[in-house]
This record gives C-alpha cells, sequence and structure tokens, in this order.
C-alpha cells in the first residue's frame, strides 16, 4: 500500500529541483526561439535593402530613358533629399524640366536608408559609355547605374553589402 503525500507528511506539489527543471527548459526553449527570430528579422532587412536597391536603379534607368543623360546641376553620389527631390520631380528644373515622378517616397522622406541607417550609394554613368565606378571594386562595372548598402555592418566593400548587380 501506497501512502498518498498527506499521508507522509508532506504537502502535494512540485519539489524545487522539479521547477528548476521546468524553468530551465523555458529558458532553453526561449534562446531558441529568440535565435530564429533574429535570423528571421535580419534576412527580412536584407530583402527590403534588395527591393530597395533594385527600385533605385530601375528609378534611374527610366530617367536616363526619358532624358537621354543623368542630373547635370546635381552629381548623385547617395540618395539625399537632392537625389529624391529629382526622382519625385518636386520642381522643374534642368534636372527634371518636365517634374516627371521616376520613384514615390512617403512625404515625409527626405532621405533614402537602408534599414541599418546608411544612405544608398549611387553610382550613375555621366559621360555615358555603359560604365559606372564603384568605390570598393577593382574595375569598372558595364552598366549605366549601380545602386547599394553597405549591408548591416555599415562598411562599404565587405560581403554582407547588398548591390543592385548582384543576386
Amino acid at each position: 500500500m501506497r501512502l498518498q503525500p498527506e499521508a507522509r507528511g508532506l504537502a502535494p506539489g512540485f519539489t524545487i529541483i522539479e521547477m528548476l527543471m521546468v524553468l530551465g527548459m523555458i529558458a532553453i526553449l526561449a534562446s531558441l526561439v529568440l535565435t530564429g527570430v533574429h535570423g528571421v528579422r535580419l534576412q527580412a532587412k536584407k530583402t527590403r535593402a534588395r527591393h530597395d536597391v533594385e527600385q533605385i536603379a530601375t528609378a534611374w534607368g527610366n530617367y536616363l530613358q526619358e532624358y537621354r543623360r543623368f542630373p547635370k546641376t546635381v552629381t548623385v553620389t547617395k540618395m539625399d533629399s537632392a537625389a529624391l527631390s529629382i526622382l519625385r520631380g518636386e520642381t522643374a528644373g534642368p534636372d527634371n524640366p518636365q517634374r516627371l515622378t521616376f520613384m514615390e517616397f512617403k512625404s515625409a522622406t527626405t532621405n533614402y536608408a537602408d534599414p541599418w541607417g546608411s544612405l544608398y550609394e549611387v553610382a550613375l554613368d555621366q559621360d555615358l559609355d555603359n560604365k559606372v565606378t564603384v568605390p570598393g571594386l577593382a574595375s569598372p562595372l558595364y552598366r549605366s547605374v549601380a545602386v547599394w548598402s553597405k549591408g548591416p555592418d555599415g562598411v562599404a566593400g565587405t560581403k554582407d553589402d547588398i548591390r543592385s548587380w548582384q543576386r
């Protein structure tokens, strides 16, 4: 005959060892879930950056197709307020005389940054020889537009950069 815990003078419930084991298992499971969530968030940011660089390259390509040149009064190297103003068609001037919209941005956007806070970088083929020079690359790229993000580490020329000319 087996005695119930009350009959042995013990209160029913879990022992401290059992409680610590359960808490340890919960902690291990939580760490696994949080690690997975971090990886998913990083991948989502990379996907957004890849989409952005492709959209920016397409917008500048459409600009070139329309005007058969790139802006003359503004040197575009980053997606700053001057570049956004041209692509939005905000002002009629020599860089977008028809005030065409090549890319839409949220109205409050003054600079176009990647998910890690750095402005997207741009290289335009100003002399129309179908070559652009990208800092950190040994040879020029044979294209009219190159756009890139410095990636999560914020340093240009590293393997985590997101580039419009690479998939």
